[in-house]
């Protein structure tokens, strides 16, 4: 993820201090996830296959309590609490 530090250099810090208590593997999750990767290229990156993906997403909504639903979309959860 050191390119995107590169780019935005306070990505990380303020994606730690919006989500304290996810792991490291949930914020490099959450770096693919914010630019729109989807599950396939995420798991490729990731080096993990699609169904750890889905199993991390829902892992993030519990964590961050959001209800999953297709209503609710982590993307713009992610990026609403990294601009408060």
């Amino acid at each position: 993820m050191t390119e995107v530090d590169k780019i935005y250099p306070q990505f990380y810090s303020l994606l730690k201090e919006a989500f304290p208590n996810l792991t490291e593997s949930e914020y490099q999750y959450c770096y693919l996830h914010i630019f729109g990767f989807d599950a396939n290229d995420e798991a490729k990156l990731l080096g993990i296959n699609p169904a750890s993906v889905r199993m991390k997403r829902t892992r993030i909504y519990q964590e961050v309590q959001l209800k999953h639903n297709k209503e609710t979309f982590l993307r713009d959860y992610i990026i609403k609490n990294l601009l408060k």
